[in-house]
């Protein structure tokens, strides 16, 4: 059935305009006095009618019959008595529909409404009540800009603690398999690798600022990148660090490299400066 359809009053299905026109001429025939007299007569012999214990079945169903059909009539006349002309009956018609068009519309925001308190029932009550897991610093995670854009993202989506979680351990991981394996790359450097990165690494914090160290750092620990610092040593003429001074270091070499492959020293969300000082420093000492 359309949306312009509804049952009529007889149990039918047509158009509403249709339905309300059929009720206007009912009333229309019947509301004269001569037709109220005969809507009178109908009833006498229907609805009024009393029938004796002797009438059949036959009859009685005839009569019912009848009786629905004047029934019928005074529930049209009724229909239509709201109505004082066609352009009534159009006006209540259009502020019907115009009813419907707009409980619709409110159906449709409750609907929404009550969706969206669905989807954010989990989340809490700020972006900055979301705790901090364990495997971030809490100290660093206060002033990390990643962590800080993730926390809004995360609220803004209405994701929960636990769908929050998720999502700094998924990128911690992604971080940690992007970490070089620094076994592989020392051996892609050959049986004098030691001495390379030694070198490379104390002509490094001599030549260059303080404010390269990390793009340093990140450098050195790939075997390409330790050899792209050898081309620079050699281009370079101020370059006088010789990969044969090496003093008896404060920490093995084999415990600042092992050092540097803890998560304070490469990993950005969870890097501590000040070890990453710390492994610099023995860096220094070792080949000052």
């Amino acid at each position: 059935m359309s949306n312009n359809n509804r049952i009529g009053i007889d149990n039918f299905p047509r158009k509403i305009s249709d339905d309300n026109n059929i009720s206007l001429n009912v009333r229309t025939c019947f509301r004269t006095p001569t037709g109220q007299e005969v809507i009178k007569y109908l009833r006498s012999i229907t609805i009024e009618a009393v029938t004796g214990p002797a009438a059949s079945d036959a009859e009685l169903r005839h009569l019912e019959g009848q009786r629905y059909i004047v029934g019928l009539i005074e529930r049209r006349i009724k229909h239509a008595e709201k109505f004082e002309s066609p352009e009534a009956m159009a006006k209540s018609y259009g502020e019907l529909e115009s009813w419907k068009g707009k409980r619709e519309e409110d159906l449709r925001s409750e609907l929404i409404s009550e969706m969206e308190k669905e989807a954010y029932s989990n989340r809490p009550a700020t972006a900055g009540d979301y705790a901090i897991p364990e495997i971030v610093d809490e100290e660093l995670a206060t002033d990390n800009a990643l962590f800080q854009w993730w926390a809004g993202h995360a609220y803004e989506n209405g994701y929960s603690q636990g769908e929050f979680e998720d999502g700094i351990k998924q990128f911690n991981e992604a971080l940690e398999m992007m970490q070089p394996n620094l076994d592989a790359e020392q051996q892609a450097l050959g049986d004098n690798a030691e001495a390379r990165i030694e070198a490379v690494s104390l002509w490094s914090q001599k030549f260059f600022p303080a404010e390269y160290e990390d793009v340093i750092l990140g450098i050195g620990q790939s075997a390409k990148g330790i050899e792209m610092m050898e081309f620079l040593m050699q281009n370079v003429k101020d370059s006088s660090v010789s990969p044969t001074a090496i003093p008896s270091p404060q920490q093995t070499e084999d415990e600042l490299r092992t050092k540097m492959q803890d998560p304070r020293y490469w990993n950005p969300v969870k890097r501590d400066q000040g070890f990453v000082r710390e492994v610099s420093e023995g860096f220094a000492q070792l080949y000052k």
